[in-house]
C-alpha cells in the first residue's frame, strides 16, 4: 500500500515528508493530532511530534504503523472531501460517511479491498472520540465530490457524536479491555513492570513482619538513664509487684 515518487514515500494515503500533519496514537491507544518532525527513510521510520505536548513525548514509529492515519481536518470539511468518483477512490481519501445518527460525516479511507467475487469495500475511520473503524463499506454508501461536502456541511458539526445506548459502539468490547489493560498495568514497560514487582515483594514482607509483631504482643520500651545513680535494667528482671527503687 506504498509508493514512492521523488523521495516522498506515501504509504497507507500518508505522504512522508517533514512537516505532514497526521492522526497518532499513543501507547495507551488515545489519538491525537501530529506532525512528522523527522524522516528515517533507510530504516522506513518517521518522528511523530504529538500537537501541543512536549518533544519529550515524541516516538519514531514505521511508516506502515497501524498507530498512524491520514488526519482528518475538522477546520475546513468543504475542502477535504475529495472530489475523485467512487470509482476512483484510494487509500487517503476523505469521503462523507454515514453515523448512527443517519447523518454523514467526514471519514478517511483507511484500506481498500476486491473481494473474490469482485466486490470493492472500504475501511472508514472516522473522526470521533475513538476514531472508530468501520469495515466492508461499499463506495456506493459514502459520498463525494461536492455532494459529499454540501451533507458534511449540512449536519453543523464536523465530529461525529459518541456512541450512546441506543446506538452501542461496535468496538466498544475491545476498547473496554484496553482499558482494564491499561488498569491492570499490562501496558507497562518491561523495566517498569520489574519494578513494580519488587514493590509488591517490599509491601508483603513488610505486612507479615508486621503482623508478627502484632502476634508477639506489646514490649517495654527500655529505661533511660534520666537521672544520677540509676543504672539500667531491664524491666523483665524485675517484678512488676515491686516498685522501682527511688534515688537516695
Amino acid at each position: 500500500m506504498g509508493e514512492e515518487s521523488e523521495s516522498v514515500v506515501v504509504v497507507n494515503g500518508i505522504r512522508f515528508c517533514v512537516g505532514t500533519r497526521v492522526d497518532a496514537q499513543d501507547y495507551i491507544y488515545n489519538w491525537y493530532p501530529a506532525c512528522i518532525s523527522e524522516l528515517n527513510l533507510k530504516e522506513k521510520k518517521a518522528l511523530i511530534h504529538f500537537e501541543k505536548w512536549s518533544k519529550k513525548y515524541d516516538e519514531w514509529m514505521s511508516f506502515d504503523s497501524p498507530r498512524l492515519r491520514p488526519l482528518i481536518s475538522s477546520d475546513c470539511p468543504e475542502k477535504i472531501v475529495t472530489m475523485h468518483g467512487k470509482d476512483d477512490l484510494e487509500v487517503g481519501d476523505m469521503v462523507a460517511a454515514f453515523w448512527h445518527d443517519l447523518s454523514y460525516y467526514t471519514a478517511v479511507v483507511l484500506s481498500k479491498e476486491t473481494k473474490t467475487s469482485g466486490k470493492v469495500v472500504l475501511s472508514l475511520g472516522y473522526d470521533d472520540e475513538h476514531r472508530t473503524i468501520i469495515a466492508n463499506i461499499s463506495p456506493k454508501d459514502v459520498l463525494t465530490g461536492e455532494k459529499g461536502r454540501q451533507a458534511v456541511m449540512g449536519v453543523g458539526s464536523s465530529r461525529p457524536p459518541t456512541y450512546s445506548s441506543k446506538f452501542p459502539d461496535p468496538q466498544g468490547g475491545q476498547r473496554r479491555q484496553r482499558a482494564h489493560n491499561r488498569a491492570s498495568g499490562t501496558t507497562l514497560t518491561l523495566e517498569q513492570k520489574a519494578f513494580a514487582g519488587r514493590a509488591v515483594t517490599a509491601i508483603k514482607r513488610t505486612l507479615r513482619e508486621k503482623k508478627k509483631l502484632l502476634q508477639r504482643g506489646p514490649r517495654s520500651p527500655p529505661m533511660q538513664l534520666k537521672r544520677k545513680g540509676m543504672s539500667k535494667k531491664s524491666p523483665q528482671s524485675q517484678p512488676q509487684s515491686q516498685p522501682q527503687p527511688q534515688p537516695q
